[in-house]
């Protein structure tokens, strides 16, 4: 194991960047019902990660502390935080897959208007709350130009392709 240990030590600072970068795009490149992508990555992916990345670190605990002399506070410190961080970005990455891969499937989500919110700091997301007959209460998010023609009770209709994952989504480029 020795071997993949010292290909996991060199490409680990930019195998990092890769996912962290692959991940944004996902979270950035497409927009899916309120955390579609984060509750089935969490439900799928959780137990696998989380049991194989601590898996790995408590097997391979002798050969980080002893011959990479890793200090044992740096060790604990990311055996607690890495696989988590991990499934974080397996989050973007699942929305990504989602929505590079669409199905031919569509899903529409109509129902009156319940609530219009704008969240978000310096970046502004304009979002509505609808209560769909069929899939309950949902939120989604709409452009500023969008949003300010939008009035609660008013009837709000948005159609979204499916993905290979089976999350509702439409392509960012789509929303402006």
């Amino acid at each position: 194991m020795k071997p993949l240990n010292d290909i996991l030590w060199f490409l680990g600072t930019p195998l990092f960047f890769i996912v962290m970068g692959l991940s944004l795009w996902g979270l950035f490149g497409f927009d899916t019902p309120m955390n579609a992508p984060f509750v089935w990555a969490w439900h799928y992916l959780a137990l696998p990660v989380l049991g194989s990345g601590w898996l790995y670190g408590f097997l391979q605990r002798d050969y980080f502390l002893r011959d990479r002399r890793v200090p044992n506070g740096s060790f604990w410190f990311c055996m607690v935080s890495c696989p988590p961080l991990i499934l974080l970005f397996l989050c973007g990455i699942t929305s990504l897959v989602n929505g590079s891969f669409p199905t031919t499937e569509s899903i529409s989500y109509r129902g009156p208007i319940t609530k219009l919110y704008v969240s978000g700091g310096r970046h502004k997301e304009c979002e509505v709350a609808l209560t769909d007959p069929v899939f309950g209460e949902i939120t989604l998010g709409v452009s500023p130009s969008e949003y300010s023609s939008l009035a609660v009770g008013q009837t709000y209709t948005r159609d979204l392709r499916v993905g290979l994952l089976g999350i509702p989504f439409r392509s960012m480029r789509e929303r402006r």
